[in-house]
């Protein structure tokens, strides 16, 4: 796996549970159903572009960067100025359809050349779609909306109650450092060969908002402590069993060759190996792998921020910690091309 599908995953993983967490504690339904919107579009381009990253086939990545975009990457802007619009009150509803209208547009371009000229294979790891002249408007009009969203942020932050600009500051520190990021994954599509770290940040914002919604009710979510611990030993338990149930699949069916789901008659699908199959399982179990390590440090640190002094929530802290150590190291593993790496991730 390389550093940018790895920064993808967990920009999917935390945006997509970040969502859902918004959409059912929010007592703002308006403002929590656009969140949603916004979070998964985030989360379907840190998903579907990780697949793009990880194939070594050219026209699949091709295929899945476009989906990328249309499905994911082309939404994000508009929905966020939205959110924004909602967030601080601001009656602007011709200009959102407006923004709305112009993405639909972009969507229906997003297929043909003049979008993506070509795919090209970038510092010797993955295939990475190449600016054609629509989509350097696309991008011009991407940013301005993204700049102007913040610009009214910053603008209303003195004229709003004390309470609303913790709020804002939070929302704004979150919002800049996920979108600074992420837009620096733009620059090799427009030959600037930086290779993108910065999208590493992406993952940072739902982070820091969740922090935001504890300390200051952003978005006028009270969380009750009991039932954030208890969704969240759930969710670590689910993924326990699922990772287990994989393992045990994997072993079961590793050592045999093929089976023949469908007839060779049928001239559609001659067979499907069980190493594909395999392959599958092992990818999907990676996957698993990472969300319980991400689920296990996030939870460790919210029990530790609130009783930095109390024995048993620092106990629990180092238990999270170790076993997210230990669940990033598996899922790295799995991946692993050859056995000094694996070996490596192993240890």
């Amino acid at each position: 796996m390389n550093a940018y599908a790895l920064s993808c995953i967990l920009a999917g993983v935390t945006s997509f549970w970040f969502s859902f967490f918004v959409l059912f504690k929010s007592s703002n339904r308006s403002l929590a159903k656009i969140w949603f919107l916004f979070a998964c579009s985030v989360a379907v381009y840190g998903f579907v572009t990780s697949g793009a990253l990880l194939t070594k086939s050219s026209n699949t990545a091709f295929i899945l960067w476009k989906i990328a975009y249309i499905v994911g990457v082309i939404w994000i802007a508009p929905f966020f100025y939205h959110f924004i619009c909602t967030f601080l009150e601001i009656k602007r509803s011709s200009l959102i359809r407006i923004n709305y209208l112009i993405a639909c547009v972009f969507c229906i371009i997003g297929p043909t050349r003049l979008f993506f000229t070509h795919i090209a294979w970038v510092f010797d790891s993955f295939y990475y779609t190449q600016a054609g002249p629509a989509f350097k408007a696309y991008l011009l009009w991407w940013m301005l909306i993204v700049v102007y969203s913040h610009y009214l942020l910053w603008k209303a932050y003195g004229r709003v109650s004390i309470e609303k600009k913790s709020q804002i500051l939070y929302f704004f520190l979150a919002t800049t450092i996920g979108f600074t990021g992420g837009s620096l994954a733009y620059l090799p599509q427009l030959g600037i060969m930086v290779y993108p770290w910065g999208n590493f940040m992406v993952f940072l914002y739902p982070i820091i908002m969740s922090y935001a919604i504890l300390k200051h009710r952003l978005m006028d979510i009270t969380v009750v402590i009991r039932k954030t611990l208890l969704y969240s030993f759930v969710t670590a338990g689910l993924a326990s069993i699922y990772a287990g149930l994989i393992t045990l699949v994997a072993y079961l069916i590793g050592t045999n060759d093929q089976i023949p789901f469908i007839s060779a008659s049928s001239n559609v699908l001659h067979g499907i190996t069980f190493h594909w199959l395999v392959d599958q399982i092992q990818l999907s179990f990676s996957y698993a792998c990472l969300v319980t390590a991400l689920s296990s440090i996030c939870l460790g640190a919210f029990v530790y921020m609130r009783g930095k002094r109390k024995p048993v929530n620092i106990i629990w802290f180092f238990t999270c910690l170790a076993i997210s150590m230990w669940s990033f190291g598996l899922g790295m593993m799995v991946r692993s091309t050859n056995f000094p790496e694996a070996y490596f991730w192993s240890r």
